[in-house]
């Protein structure tokens, strides 16, 4: 579907929707406007030349997932997010006339995106307990922002990954085009953690581009959402029916109570 109108794709409450591969551009304002919405898929859309920013979940917004979406030349971010337990991933937000990825929220996480050539900050995450990795953020005429040193900066447990055909298992944090130093192990991360403003840093940042890293990653949000597939996992995942879930992946076991956001991996 191609929408170019005066206001974009614009939802109130919804809960449950998807909105796959539309073409929101033009618009005078968002190109997709998500407010005060719950659990909704929005994927695989392409947001150019916006008036405002290309995706804007608002007001308190909360399990939603922004997934491959194309959100390049808006006026504004390329992504804005207010709520919480988000999770945005494997999107390009690209040339954008502010930020790239724009937060002020709590508790998102914010995996595998490409945010480059942006006016401002590639990523600005405000308020508290986001979780960003494994994101490329380029170009930009600054790299990041952080608030608060709540701010996760790379992955939340070690994870394994094959780099340069050998196996290594560590945290993974970002790829950044301004930071300089040396990989003198060769696993793939810089020996010199980068500094972020204010009062944060990416302690274990990609040399990387994320794209020459192989590894499985899924994400666990409250409502007990697995957003991932594979088809070569190996080994078991348990749920247990209470308010606390027991994740076991190979000798891994990891403690999530129903106000939990983590990120993990099957082995």
């Amino acid at each position: 579907m191609k929408i170019k109108n005066l206001i974009g794709l614009r939802m109130y409450y919804a809960f449950g929707t998807q909105v796959k591969g539309n073409i929101c551009n033009y618009s005078d304002y968002d190109g997709i406007y998500l407010y005060n919405s719950n659990h909704n898929k929005i994927i695989g859309n392409v947001c150019h030349y916006n008036g405002s920013a290309g995706i804007v979940v608002n007001y308190d917004s909360h399990n939603n997932i922004i997934l491959q979406n194309d959100c390049k030349y808006n006026n504004d971010n390329g992504i804005f997010l207010d709520g919480r337990y988000n999770t945005i991933r494997s999107n390009k937000c690209e040339a954008n006339a502010n930020n790239g990825i724009y937060m002020v929220s709590t508790s998102d996480i914010i995996l595998e995106n490409i945010c480059q050539f942006n006016a401002n900050y590639g990523i600005d995450s405000r308020e508290s307990l986001n979780i960003m990795f494994m994101n490329q953020i380029t170009y930009n005429e600054y790299s990041t922002f952080s608030n608060n040193d709540t701010h996760l900066w790379n992955s939340p447990i070690k994870i394994y990954y094959a780099y340069n055909s050998k196996q290594y298992f560590n945290f993974l944090g970002n790829k950044y085009s301004d930071h300089y130093s040396s990989d003198l192990d060769k696993d793939g991360i810089y020996d010199e953690p980068y500094s972020i403003p204010e009062n944060n840093s990416d302690n274990y940042p990609l040399y990387s581009t994320p794209d020459t890293y192989s590894l499985q990653v899924w994400t666990l949000l409250p409502d007990s959402r697995l957003v991932n597939n594979f088809s070569d996992d190996v080994g078991m995942i348990r749920i247990e029916s209470n308010d606390v879930h027991v994740w076991k992946a190979g000798a891994n076991a990891i403690m999530l109570t129903e106000q939990s956001l983590w990120t993990g991996q099957v082995i």
